[in-house]
């Protein structure tokens, strides 16, 4: 008996009439064959070619540099606003000691937290090595200790990362140096080192005196 046409078409797990071939099937094996494309479920797969590859990363690089670029400026910034922050809680200490002490300054930071003026003695956020800091007989900063001397003057200061951007640096002291361990309120140098090259518009040296 021939199969009627409704049941040669009907559902089941074998084909019981092979596929026609059409007219795509034919013009896509002929583009596979041709360019050696591969076919996934029917349809040529395709990719990225190099170029859009080098403009993507090319993108991807471009926008990685501006986000560690605004990352180390902020970065930077949090860390002069808490070199400045301790300058002034040092300030503050050495005013309460000072008071203490019959108007004299003391001979280093340490002793400030030795003596319970500060908790502990800050230190610079990046280095944690100690703020130059020193103290003198007077404004015209003679050599002073206070077990041997009367120390009424005193130049703190610390290094700041960002130079003008640094609101702080409009109204510091910008002291030049002299001999002793006190910084160089006009200095670009690590911590605050001597310098005759920096200008009050150019110091990274945050200073401050009585």
């Amino acid at each position: 008996m021939t199969p009627s046409t409704s049941s040669r078409f009907r559902s089941g797990f074998t084909p019981l009439q092979p596929a026609r071939t059409t007219l795509r099937s034919v013009e896509e094996n002929r583009i596979q064959k041709t360019h050696w494309m591969p076919r996934r479920l029917g349809r040529v797969v395709t990719g990225f070619t190099l170029i859009e590859l080098i403009v993507v990363i090319a993108i991807i690089g471009l926008l990685s540099s501006i986000v560690l670029t605004s990352l180390t400026r902020a970065r930077q910034k949090a860390r002069d606003a808490r070199r400045v922050a301790d300058i002034r809680q040092i300030r503050n200490a050495l005013e309460l000691f000072a008071t203490s002490n019959n108007g004299e300054y003391a001979d280093t930071i340490a002793v400030l937290a030795s003596d319970k003026f500060m908790p502990v003695e800050p230190k610079d956020p990046s280095t944690a090595a100690s703020y130059p800091y020193d103290n003198y007989t007077d404004s015209t900063r003679g050599a002073c200790v206070v077990a041997s001397g009367t120390c009424l003057f005193y130049h703190l200061g610390a290094k700041l990362e960002q130079g003008a951007a640094a609101g702080a640096l409009l109204a510091d002291r910008d002291l030049d140096a002299v001999a002793g361990a006190g910084p160089d309120g006009l200095s670009v140098a690590a911590a605050c080192g001597a310098d005759a090259t920096a200008t009050a518009g150019t110091d990274l040296c945050y200073d401050v005196t009585p």
